[in-house]
């Protein structure tokens, strides 16, 4: 059964379950104006009564593209028609139309198109009253901002689908102590029903692809790599599209030369500067002093340059916003001040971030610089590099250890 709940659209859902920075009074305030607005539309359409639903889920063009246990219908099958009504060019929400005026325990005749031709199959209605009770109750508990009791009751084991899915994520990132191991087994869970319905609606491949590069380093560091890789494997299986997901893999250099020059481009010695990438990009939302939440691909690093005077300033703190094609879309750098906002934001928030790619190993040199600068920096310089990234949050203690032994007991010119 399709839900006809405007909330539960993939786009909106994946984009508000693909932030992963700490939630705001702006994310509490339009779940709640989202979930009053759903819950409306399903009480004046008479929801939840008892009327027949088909134990299966539809989207798109009328395509079945999940069913439980006792549904006539199998995934991938094109609804054409139920109970004698034509259905071949209308929308999920006409099959809900339909099904509102047949009762819970009847069985109806319908039409697929179903392996290349027309099928007639006989449809054994079950009760919708239990489904929809527990979508009207987690939206009543979501439009008063009980966060925590929308989690749990859409985490309940019935068939509410990827909406349900999807809402569980949501309300669990807004809960009063938001668990990341739980919001990620829920981001996970609403992620591979989205890939798996992508295997019957192609028009959304690349998008969910995307949504699902953009979790990418979220799910890996809540519930594992292993579990991320396998619905990345589900989504290399796409009939004809097999190779959709690899493609949706932005250019991460892209991003670090996009994301240099817009640091350069504040500095007054930009040749000068020096710059370290101690951690890779993370999809979510990142909130500047005084200003809104921006969107996209972000992280933090360290940067040092030339003032006026000609000397280094010594290492502060930067962070930079991409957007999917590697457009900056935000950069700032600290102040290098005992109190500098954005060192003690990226100190905050650099656990978050995922290793950086190999690539971004070695820090970019001022122009010009000599060969043995980059070959051969002193001891004492590549210790208190460590110590700064320590102390930023970009290192761990172990990290930090690890790195600094290996220093101690390298051989050096």
């Amino acid at each position: 059964m399709r839900r006809s709940i405007n909330i539960f659209g993939a786009a909106c859902a994946l984009s508000a379950i693909a932030a992963s920075s700490a939630a705001t009074a702006q994310d509490r305030n339009q779940l709640k104006t989202e979930a009053k607005s759903s819950v409306a539309l399903l009480r004046a359409a008479g929801e939840p009564k008892d009327r027949c639903a088909t134990n299966a889920e539809i989207q798109g063009d009328n395509v079945v593209t999940r069913t439980f246990p006792g549904s006539s219908f199998v995934p991938g099958d094109r609804v054409l028609s139920v109970n004698g009504v034509d259905l071949a060019d209308k929308t999920p929400n006409d099959v809900i139309a339909v099904l509102r005026t047949v009762a819970p325990d009847a069985n109806i005749p319908a039409t697929v198109s179903r392996g290349g031709g027309t099928r007639a199959i006989q449809i054994t209605c079950v009760n919708s009253r239990p489904v929809m009770e527990a979508y009207v109750l987690g939206l009543d508990q979501a439009a008063a901002g009980r966060f925590d009791d929308c989690a749990a009751t859409f985490a309940r084991p019935v068939n509410l689908g990827f909406g349900g899915a999807a809402l569980r994520a949501r309300c669990a990132a807004l809960s009063r102590k938001p668990d990341d191991t739980v919001i990620g087994e829920a981001n996970f869970q609403a992620m591979r029903m989205a890939v798996e319905d992508a295997t019957y609606l192609p028009a959304s491949r690349v998008r969910v692809a995307q949504n699902l590069r953009a979790m990418q380093a979220s799910i890996t560091q809540s519930v594992g790599a292993t579990r991320f890789r396998e619905i990345a494997d589900l989504a290399s299986r796409w009939p004809g599209d097999e190779t959709t997901f690899a493609k949706s893999e932005p250019d991460w250099d892209l991003f670090r030369r996009n994301g240099e020059q817009a640091l350069r481009a504040r500095l007054i010695d930009p040749d000068s500067a020096r710059i370290e990438w101690p951690r890779g990009f993370l999809y979510g939302t990142w909130k500047p002093l005084l200003s809104k939440r921006i969107e996209g691909y972000w992280t933090c690093g360290l940067v040092n340059a030339r003032n006026r005077m000609g000397g280094y300033t010594g290492s502060t703190a930067f962070v930079v916003v991409m957007d999917q094609s590697g457009g900056t879309l935000y950069a700032d750098m600290g102040s290098g001040r005992d109190y500098d906002i954005v060192s003690a934001q990226c100190g905050n928030s650099a656990k978050l971030l995922p290793q950086a790619p190999a690539s971004f190993a070695t820090a970019t040199l001022p122009s010009g610089a000599p060969s043995s600068l980059a070959a051969a920096p002193s001891l004492s310089d590549e210790l208190a590099k460590l110590a700064q990234l320590k102390a930023s949050g970009a290192l761990t203690e172990q990290e930090f250890q690890a790195a600094k032994a290996k220093l101690l007991t390298a051989p050096r010119p």
